[in-house]
This record gives structure tokens, C-alpha cells and sequence, in this order.
């Protein structure tokens, strides 16, 4: 497998990630979504309405926590703009995401309290801000690990536009179809759901164990970018 299609896969078990972490986050701390920010502000939205004061400090550790974490990539990774297949300063990024996951999944040993509910939305939810800001950074196919409605925009825009080519046309072309980029972020989406349905599962059957999954995947992630990207890689152009 190239570096390239390597960076492809990182990409993709961080999205399985991120469906991990929203449905623990929004199963055991309240209802309230550690990684997809868009739900929370919608959640806000309602608490608000309703003048539920403790709904209201919950959204708002996760909405804090998430920008707090893309401010801390934001400054480990730095300004820099020239192309490389992954950035060395990602892979710290993501170091530090890793010990959030790893703090939470420790705190998840002890009994829930108020308090322990919010610091375990803020470990979350700076873990996912960072990712975030991490897998932004990487301009693979513009896709985002936790905000997947622009994912999904894209892969139907990208059909649309292949079946418009063949009816229209006359020309058939699955350039535009079965593109990487279009693979990318369907499959994106369908891991990110994959991780919804497993993390469901495994918070009724085993809490604990789910905790340390996320940990375990950015582990992996983290091992293969310190071994494959150790040093500033230019971006090839890619095949179609």
C-alpha cells in the first residue's frame, strides 16, 4: 500500500472514531455530543427555550471543550501551507488527543457524578476538536472526521453530476462516480455510522471496554503516521 492510500485509511479510522466517541459521549453524559457540534447547538437551542439551567452548562463544556481542542491544534500544527502527504505536528496534534481519550476512559472507571459528567464532555469533546482540526489540516478530499454533512454533500453532488455526464452526454464516465475523493467520503460516512451502531451496542454490554477502543484506534493511527510520515512527505498528484 503507498503512503498515500495509507493516509487514506489513517483518515478513515479516525471517522470510525468519531462515531465511537459521539455516541458515548451522547449515551453516557447526558445527551449531549461530544464530536458533532452542529447537534449540540440545536440541543442548545431547545435547552434554552425551555430554561433548562444544567442542559445549558452541559452543551456549552461540550462547545467550549471542542473549540478549546481546535485552538490547541490549531497552534501544535502551526501555519504551514506547503504540500505534504502528513505533517509531522498532525501526528502530535493527535498525541494529545490520545491522552484525552485515555484520561476519559480512566474517569469512566469511577462513579458518575455532575462534576465528572462535565470534565468527561470537556476530555471528549477537546479530543474530537482536536482531531477535527488535525484531519482538516491533511486536505483530503475536504473531508471532516466529525462534521460529515459536507461529506455527504459532496458524494451526492459528485453522482449527480456523473449521471447528468451519462444521460445527457451520451458519454459514459465513472471519473466523477468512482473517483477517490467520492469513495473517501462515502465511506467516511458509512464508518462513521459503522461506529455509531458499534458503540451502541457495546455501552449496554460492555462500558468499559468501549472506552478504550477510541484510545486503541489512535494508537494505531498514531504508531503507522510515526512510522510511514517521520519526515515531510511531498503530495504526489493522485490517480483518478
Amino acid at each position: 500500500m503507498s503512503r498515500q492510500h495509507v493516509r487514506y485509511v489513517l483518515l478513515l479510522m479516525l471517522c470510525f472514531t468519531a462515531g465511537l466517541v459521539d455516541v458515548i459521549g451522547y449515551l453516557r453524559l447526558e445527551h449531549v455530543f461530544t464530536a458533532n457540534m452542529t447537534g449540540n447547538i440545536v440541543v442548545l437551542g431547545m435547552s434554552l427555550g425551555r430554561l433548562q439551567d444544567l442542559a445549558i452548562v452541559r452543551v456549552l463544556t461540550a462547545l467550549i471543550g471542542f473549540v478549546i481542542g481546535n485552538i490547541v491544534a490549531a497552534i501544535i500544527i502551526g501555519s504551514d501551507k506547503s504540500p505534504s502527504l502528513w505533517y509531522p505536528r498532525v501526528t502530535t496534534a493527535l498525541i494529545a488527543e490520545w491522552g484525552l481519550l485515555c484520561t476519559f476512559a480512566l474517569l469512566a472507571y469511577l462513579p458518575l457524578t455532575e462534576m465528572l459528567v462535565l470534565i468527561c464532555m470537556g476530555c471528549l469533546s477537546m479530543a474530537m476538536g482536536i482531531q477535527t482540526t488535525a484531519a482538516r489540516r491533511l486536505g483530503i478530499a475536504g473531508i471532516s472526521t466529525t462534521v460529515l454533512t459536507n461529506n455527504l454533500v459532496n458524494a451526492v453532488e459528485d453522482m449527480v453530476a456523473h449521471v447528468r455526464q451519462l444521460f445527457f452526454s451520451g458519454v459514459p464516465s465513472t471519473s466523477r462516480l468512482l473517483s477517490i475523493e467520492s469513495r473517501l467520503r462515502i465511506l467516511g460516512i458509512v464508518l462513521y455510522a459503522c461506529g455509531a451502531i458499534i458503540a451502541t451496542v457495546l455501552e449496554r454490554h460492555a462500558p468499559l471496554l468501549l472506552s478504550w477502543i477510541p484510545v486503541s484506534l489512535v494508537t494505531i493511527v498514531i504508531v503507522i503516521a510515526l512510522w510511514k510520515y517521520s519526515k515531510v512527505n511531498t503530495i504526489q498528484p493522485e490517480k483518478k
